[in-house]
């Protein structure tokens, strides 16, 4: 998608940035305080591994080996000699603790009644982060690849300074910044929006008719409020990452109630909301939405997107609106087709009609606020105006793609199957073994795991370069990134990331049996599925096994996948179709909003998914959700709702569920039960950030749940988590899997035919004596490149390789220092590659790769594959002349400028010669 190559920099600060002096030196100190604590009590480890470095020390013949251990030495003297100063001149003759300092602090800031204000000075590069491009970005007018100041995120780690910014914001540069929203993963990360005030202001004109569709706060409150923390997530989509849908006509839209059916007699184990008892029922009605986050959208629509017979779903976003479009050829169901919106006006939806999309009620979050009190049954006219009235726009992403890789299984999939034969274990690891195997000696092996392969459709500079010209892969750095990766990919499996024959799609419902409810009125359709089956195009008919992420108790769904003509014509995704008729949605706690589901016919996994789940008797799970109360949207609702979301920690209950499923002494019945209840609770404290319904554990449970909370976690998450203090190795089947990996040092082969550093340069004919642009300008690109690139490590924010997605800031700054240097960027580029490939024969490109990737993709494109992309329009030019970047017609129109401009500049000296 091209939007994720398009990424805008904002600055992420916490409130300590927002302190007054007297705050900061407070909180300094309690910081200080903190260290004094953390290292008195690893005083006695420090110094007993200063005796265990001094004998290392006397060991070591390489010098390499004696730099890393004087490395640590240094490092432990150091933290020994900051705890002496700790000791001796902070806090040698003050009494204090943790909860006093944190008590002075907060007192401190309630005093402080002023407007606060950010001070530039104090913010520095590392600050800056990417974000994709979105509608916000977009109607803000953010450029790409710059630092905007128009945007803030502040992660709140003091609810007093967090209070005050929310009621009066907060002064930056002479500008003011008022609260914007905090999206639903923004919630749960404790951060928050704030937004230039006179950029959002409809007063200021601004852009907040644009991005709510005139949908006003007053008007809210007016019409009897909402959930506040529903009202901000919603708010929020419109940082979603995404494309502009060109072409979107909403007049050509409509929005329908949801298809809702009821399954009778059902098989589940009902969790009590109060006292969270298990009961097996096997007569249970389940009320189920089908429709659930899903719309249907005419192939058309999606030709127009993706080219002529293409049919992709995709996720989608409007002002209130979000959810999947999935193409369905509904205009074929029948003739004469009427259908009833969600207010009661009918829709012919002949041959003549312009209807091309239909959505449903579930994706339209604010609809009880477009009601026309004076002609209901033209509420959506209303919603339809305001769109079209203010500009707003629509947005799409995750298109689904043309060529699907392969997944990976998770710990989460894995732990819950404790019954597992060593010779199965093996067979779900042979495809990652396969492939450690056949790094150095297999191009599309090296190619697949370095992500370069076609499927991948969101490739970096790098990636790009590998996929375009794969003779890189001989290349010094090349290797030294397939040499992380192997490394990485044996991190991975040995927390159960494994390979697999399985990919991630679009769970969808069965759109003849939606068609059945809304143009028949059939109140319980079962359309072309029954009960335990699914369609998906991807696999052959046969069993296949459903998980999605993130999964807790048990997870999968054994379906027999089936085919018929008559699926065919109507499932015409890559996407897989669920009956109408079917618990998946409770298994999974799937919706149908864009979720993505692993399907996967592997024999051996549904074989031991099978056997688990007879022996542990698993059926789905039932248990009541609460609902929220509307509130006003005022800064003080705001902040008391953030506040109790806030403190919703799921992760507690995750790990303390992979604690029990990888016990010494699994009990398929006891400690299933508690995995059981624990889910439930877990689930309701997700909702909790939206409704605020506090649901709480009866001590029974919390009781048993407390027997887990001291221990530690499972082994694997060494490897899964990073973390150091776990417990000894077990036989649980995550830890097996360790024992399973072979790692084999890799031996490179040239499989990929000679690699000629020339096909990355824009001028490849360059004589080696020549310089690109001058010996002066060449040597100082060189020196200026070395020294950033020295210390960028300064400015780096966080792990490079967790952020594969994400240019670093850095790389930007980068850029424009060496363009300050010279403008022409493909010369830099050239003056880096000969330097960097010819000379210096790097291992360590990066930078390079990260600031000026593009011209050296471009380059590949021109050299190996003969095209480049015109510098005017964008369009390919196949077979272009030397020094040629424009297409023809671009460069006439090019060349009439230049004339332009010269003939300008002749008369300007004429009449300046004149005067």
């Amino acid at each position: 998608m091209g939007n994720l190559s398009n990424q805008v920099y904002v600055y992420s600060l916490s409130t300590d940035a927002f302190f007054s002096e007297e705050e900061r030196n407070i909180k300094l100190l309690k910081d200080r305080y903190h260290d004094l604590k953390r290292l008195s009590a690893q005083e006695c480890d420090i110094e007993a591994k200063l005796q265990e470095l001094s004998i290392q020390m006397t060991q070591c013949e390489k010098r390499k080996d004696r730099e890393f251990v004087e490395s640590q030495v240094s490092k432990c003297n150091r933290q020994l000699e900051y705890l002496e100063w700790l000791r001796g001149t902070i806090f040698k003759d003050k009494k204090v603790s943790n909860a006093r300092l944190k008590r002075e602090l907060n007192a401190k800031v309630d005093e402080n009644d002023s407007m606060r204000t950010l001070d530039a000075m104090k913010l520095n590069k590392s600050q800056a982060i990417s974000l994709f491009e979105s509608t916000l970005t977009r109607q803000l007018k953010l450029e790409t690849g710059k630092l905007s100041e128009k945007l803030i995120i502040v992660e709140i780690y003091n609810y007093g300074v967090f209070k005050s910014l929310l009621d009066k914001g907060f002064n930056f540069k002479n500008k003011h910044f008022v609260y914007w929203s905090s999206s639903s993963g923004q919630i749960r990360d404790k951060k928050a929006f704030f937004i230039q005030e006179d950029a959002w202001n409809n007063e200021n004109f601004g852009i907040e008719n644009k991005i709510t569709a005139g949908l006003s706060i007053d008007d809210i409150n007016d019409n009897g409020g909402m959930s506040v923390n529903k009202f901000l997530a919603y708010k929020a989509l419109a940082s979603s990452a995404s494309e502009q849908w060109i072409g979107f006509d909403i007049n050509k839209c409509i929005c329908v109630d949801d298809v809702k059916v009821k399954l009778e007699n059902r098989t589940v184990d009902y969790i009590k909301r109060d006292t969270f008892d298990v009961e097996r029922q096997d007569d249970r009605t389940i009320d189920l939405e089908i429709t659930d986050g899903a719309g249907m959208m005419l192939p058309r629509v999606s030709e127009r997107l993706f080219g002529e017979g293409v049919y992709k779903n995709i996720q989608f976003r409007l002002p209130w609106m979000k959810g999947c479009l999935s193409p369905v050829p509904w205009n074929e169901y029948g003739d004469n087709l009427v259908v009833t919106d969600i207010y009661g006006k009918q829709w012919k939806l002949n041959k003549e009609s312009d209807i091309e999309i239909i959505f449903f009620k579930s994706q339209f979050k604010m609809w009880k606020q477009y009601i026309d009190k004076n002609n209901p049954k033209e509420s959506w006219k209303k919603y339809q105006d305001n769109f079209k009235l203010y500009n707003s726009e629509a947005a799409f992403m995750n298109a689904e793609e043309d060529s699907i890789p392969n997944a990976k299984t998770n710990y989460q999939y894995l732990q819950s199957l404790v019954y597992i034969e060593n010779k199965d274990l093996m067979d779900l690891v042979q495809m990652t073994n396969d492939d450690l195997n056949n790094l150095g000696t297999d191009a599309d092996t090296m190619i697949r795991v370095l992500g370069c392969e076609d499927e991948n459709e969101d490739k970096n500079e790098f990636q790009q370069a590998i996929n375009l010209y794969p003779a890189l892969l001989n290349d010094k750095n090349s290797k030294e990134a397939i040499k992380k990766r192997k490394e990485k990919i044996i991190e991975e499996a040995k927390s159960a990331k494994l390979s697999i024959d399985g990919k991630y799609t679009y769970v969808l419902p069965d759109w003849f049996a939606v068609m059945e409810n809304i143009f028949k009125g059939i109140k319980n359709p079962k359309g072309l599925l029954n009960d335990g089956q699914v369609y998906c195009n991807l696999y052959d008919e046969g069993k296949v096994d459903l998980m999605r992420a993130p999964a807790l108790s048990f997870e999968h769904a054994i379906r027999e996948n089936i085919k018929t003509e008559e699926m065919k014509k109507w499932f015409i995704t890559k996407g897989i179709h669920i009956s109408a008729d079917d618990l998946i949605p409770k298994i999974l706690m799937a919706d149908f909003d864009g979720d993505k589901i692993m399907c996967t016919p592997s024999k051996t996994l549904i074989k031991v998914v099978e056997d688990n789940a007879e022996q542990m008797g698993v059926v789905p799970l039932e248990y009541e959700m609460g609902v929220s109360d509307p509130k006003s949207i005022n800064s003080q609702n705001i902040f008391e709702s953030l506040k109790i979301a806030f403190k919703a920690n799921i992760g507690i209950i995750s790990n303390t569920i992979s604690k029990i499923y990888n016990k010494n002494d699994f009990d398929s019945k006891t400690d299933y039960t508690l995995i059981k209840k624990l889910t439930s609770y877990n689930n309701h404290i997700i909702d909790m950030a939206k409704t605020l319904d506090d649901v709480k554990l009866p001590p029974s449970v919390k009781t048993e749940w407390n027997k887990y909370d001291k221990q530690k976690l499972p082994y694997f998450f060494a490897y899964a988590k990073n973390k150091e203090n776990v417990m000894d190795k077990n036989q649980s089947t995550v830890n097996k899997i360790e024992d399973a990996i072979i790692d084999k040092r890799i031996y490179f082969k040239n499989v990929v035919g000679k690699f000629d550093y020339r096909k990355l340069l824009w001028t490849p004919n360059i004589k080696d004596e020549a310089f690109v642009i001058n010996e002066k300008i060449d040597n100082e690109i060189i020196e200026a490149y070395t020294y950033l690139d020295q210390n960028k490590r300064h400015y780096i924010s966080a792990n490079e390789d967790d952020i594969d997605d994400k240019k670093q800031y850095i790389y930007i700054v980068i850029r424009q220092k060496l363009l300050e240097i010279y403008p022409d960027a493909n010369k830099i580029a050239d003056v880096l590659v000969r330097y960097l490939f010819g000379v210096k024969d790097s291992k360590y490109k990066r930078t390079l790769w990260e600031s000026f990737g593009t011209e050296v993709v471009n380059s590949i494109r021109k050299n190996v594959h003969k095209e480049i992309d015109c510098s005017g329009c964008g369009v390919t030019v196949y077979e272009p002349r030397q020094r040629q970047v424009r297409c023809d017609k671009c460069q006439n129109k090019y060349r009439l400028r230049q004339d332009k401009e010269r003939k300008r500049k002749v008369r300007q000296r004429l009449d300046d010669m004149s005067a």
